[in-house]
């Protein structure tokens, strides 16, 4: 190759691990979200729930319970040692319906969850550990060839899977000694 063009994605809006551009085409194949059924007692169901998580995104935990009910209490609870500690809670809706809107912690970390129905648990999920992990970034190139007439295509994901996070295709200009925007995009639902 006559010029060499060095190229760098970059996350606007997430900072994410280090990428090498000489690895962009051993990239491995874009990640499978992480999801488990959680298993409770009769009268909760807990709908199924990714277990890797981006640090500080926000996310949610829901199900019903049975026999339908409004305004029954729903706890989140966290293992600290051997106990448990409520640490958020909502209300059923008449549907019987739930749903906690939860921010993930700021630092890499596993968590270990439970959802409890009622003040004196009428029924509960078993525990369930959520992995709260740094995004890293791969990416793969569709097509090498470098000339005007061609452009060049790329294709990443972001993992754990995040929606709406801002990326930039970036080239390095070598007179100006600095990084000049060439494309943007965000993600989708799935982190490509």
């Amino acid at each position: 190759m006559s010029r060499r063009v060095l190229v760098s994605i970059l996350a606007i809006f997430m900072s994410l691990s280090s990428f090498n551009p000489a690895q962009a085409e051993d990239a491995p194949a874009p990640i499978v979200e992480s999801v488990i059924n959680i298993n409770s007692e009769p009268g909760l169901t807990v709908n199924p729930v990714n277990t890797e998580i981006p640090v500080g995104s926000k996310f949610s935990i829901s199900g019903i319970i049975d026999p339908v009910k409004k305004n029954v209490l729903i706890k989140r609870q966290v293992k600290k040692g051997e106990k448990w500690s409520t640490i958020g809670s909502t209300k059923t809706k008449t549907d019987g319906t739930w749903s906690m809107s939860i921010t993930a912690p700021v630092k890499a970390s596993k968590v270990n969850y439970r959802i409890v129905v009622g003040e004196k648990s009428i029924a509960k999920s078993e525990s369930f550990e959520l992995n709260f992990k740094k995004p890293s970034l791969n990416v793969v190139t569709e097509n090498v060839a470098v000339n005007p007439a061609s452009p060049i295509g790329f294709v990443g994901t972001i993992s754990p899977a995040k929606a709406k996070i801002g990326v930039q295709l970036q080239v390095y200009d070598k007179k100006k000694k600095t990084w000049v925007k060439k494309a943007s995009s965000k993600t989708a639902g799935d982190g490509s």
